[in-house]
């Protein structure tokens, strides 16, 4: 895969490349409807050692921000995890990960 200049909060779903820790499930992902993958950009992180009160705000194709703990998801995409300083969601059949934007 090539490397894009854009920083890794920037890429969309399918440019970011998958954290060593996360493994690529064997289904491929269904023909996005809303005209492609979505461009996900991680605002803020709360984290904290409980896996309940961790919360991301994403905004997806420059929508509106929207709030979701660990588990929860908007618009097919899921979080899967959060970390202090990105996180891993799930588009379809694909699991990535995103940087906090800065």
């Amino acid at each position: 895969m090539p490397k894009s200049s854009l920083p890794r909060s920037e890429l969309s779903a399918e440019q970011a490349p998958l954290a060593k820790a996360a493994t690529k499930p064997e289904a491929h992902a269904p023909a996005p409807t809303s005209g492609g993958v979505p461009r996900i950009h991680v605002r803020s992180i709360a984290y904290s050692h409980d896996v309940a009160k961790r919360t991301v705000t994403l905004q997806i194709d420059d929508g509106a921000l929207t709030k979701l703990h660990q588990g929860e998801s908007v618009g097919g995409v899921e979080v899967q995890l959060i970390l202090e300083e990105a996180i891993f969601v799930r588009y379809g059949g694909n699991i990535v990960s995103i940087a906090l934007s800065r």
